[in-house]
């Protein structure tokens, strides 16, 4: 693996970061909220709540799920109601209702330690390019190593301070009144 190759997989992981980070939202509610809502079929097929169905905003703490075949509605409600994001859901029709909880103090420190959660995945994302980087390019010499580890250094600095830097502006937003 090259530099290039390493700062390209550290760079996604930084995408990957600010798209988390986009869904968790304290105020108007947004389809991205569920991005990270999948429904697993019995078959072991494992679907996106988005792949499977519409979702529009109904007001400032409601969605509303339509799924794309009627059968999927049980699912879909059940795989939102366990994901995980403090909600209630109820059928309405042929449409699962996702109600927001309004957003209290312990909300937000909810939201905040869900962020601090989605950096520290980066954070080990980073450490795992870093590990495949330095096996990839075993030195035959102790110094070698050390000239490697001293190249390799600054990127992944860079890459865990833009990582906090996310993490604590995200957490500034989610707190402010």
């Amino acid at each position: 693996m090259e530099i290039q190759e390493l700062e390209e997989k550290l760079k996604s992981t930084l995408f990957v970061l600010k798209e988390d980070l986009n869904g968790v939202q304290a105020g108007q509610v947004s389809e991205k909220m569920l991005k990270n809502v999948f429904v697993c079929y019995e078959d072991g097929r494992k679907n996106c709540v988005l792949e499977v169905a519409s979702v529009r905003v109904q007001n400032s703490s409601n969605l509303l799920v339509k799924p794309f075949m009627h059968e999927d509605l049980a699912i879909i409600e059940k795989s939102i109601a366990n994901s995980g994001l403090g909600v209630n859901t109820g059928k309405q029709g042929h449409e699962v209702l996702v109600t927001f909880p309004p957003v209290t103090t312990k909300r937000r420190e909810e939201l905040s330690k869900l962020v601090v959660e989605y950096g520290n995945k980066s954070k080990l994302s980073g450490r795992d390019i870093r590990h495949n980087y330095l096996k990839d390019n075993k030195a035959k010499t102790k110094e070698e190593q050390v000239k490697i580890e001293k190249q390799l250094m600054p990127h992944m600095e860079n890459f865990n301070k833009e990582v906090d830097r996310l993490i604590k502006d995200k957490q500034e937003s989610l707190m402010k009144l």
